[in-house]
């Protein structure tokens, strides 16, 4: 609708489906995950046979589990609860701690198994995002969190925004807020509720409709970012786990800091 200038993002959706095809990149793209899942219990990722590999042939561990819609048809609150927490968990630690994240995590992606353990599947897209981008995210967090704008904006202009006006990261400000609510809320609460997915849709349209015709330039690692957590919100959503997702959050936060020896 004219919000956004186009032309970064096309190129990355272009790099993103070769990607997706090149078996011997996501091969070791497992290798890489499976290295930070190791101490998750309840967390297996396929291993994969690079003996039999090629870069058009991907052949890894067979794991047997159930979709997505039979667990949560078939199990108690308290095996969603462990579900919940280590994907939460692991996508957090994966993002402060290595400044990677699985970019696909839709219904689809997912097996479970017995004993609360979830298989993650699919790692043809992944996204390795610069550790300044990760800095910005702790940065962004923190702005939010103490209602500082100014500070908010330096986040967004180390992202990687780009605006004609000022005055339109006031816009994009209102989309972030919804974006880190479940982090900024101190206490137990649900990921989302069902007023959160309505208000989130009315906010999307009126975000979009505030930027049309200013052709903001919003950086890729920003979008993709925040596909992957809309998308493991609406896992979370349907798992209905409570939890202190910002005790979490802001664990894995300090941790990454602490193990790249940066401050925020």
């Amino acid at each position: 609708k004219g919000a956004f200038d186009m032309a970064e993002l096309i190129a990355d959706l272009r790099n993103k489906l070769l990607e997706e095809v090149d078996y011997i990149k996501e091969g070791k793209a497992l290798e890489q995950f499976q290295n930070i899942a190791n101490h998750y219990p309840h967390l297996k990722i396929p291993k994969p046979f690079f003996s039999v590999c090629s870069p058009h042939v991907l052949c890894m561990e067979w794991i047997d589990g159930v979709p997505f819609d039979v667990f949560l048809q078939t199990v108690d609150q308290g095996a969603k609860d462990a579900v919940a927490t280590t994907l939460f968990s692991f996508w957090m630690e994966s993002l402060f701690c290595s400044c990677v994240i699985h970019g696909d995590p839709h219904f689809g992606n997912y097996l479970f198994a017995e004993n609360k353990t979830v298989c993650l599947l699919d790692f043809g897209c992944t996204l390795e995002l610069g550790e300044h981008f990760v800095r910005a995210t702790a940065w962004l967090y923190e702005a939010l969190d103490q209602n500082n704008m100014r500070k908010a904006r330096d986040a967004y202009d180390l992202m990687g925004f780009r605006v004609p006006d000022k005055a339109l990261y006031d816009v994009i400000h209102e989309w972030a807020l919804f974006l880190f609510a479940p982090v900024l809320t101190k206490g137990e609460r649900l990921i989302y509720d069902r007023g959160d997915t309505e208000k989130g849709r009315m906010l999307f349209s009126q975000v979009i409709d505030k930027l049309r015709q200013h052709s903001v330039k919003i950086p890729k690692d920003f979008l993709w970012f925040d596909r992957v957590i809309m998308s493991l919100a609406a896992v979370l959503f349907l798992l209905k786990t409570r939890a202190n997702w910002r005790d979490v959050f802001e664990n894995f936060l300090h941790k990454g800091h602490a193990s790249r020896g940066t401050v925020l």
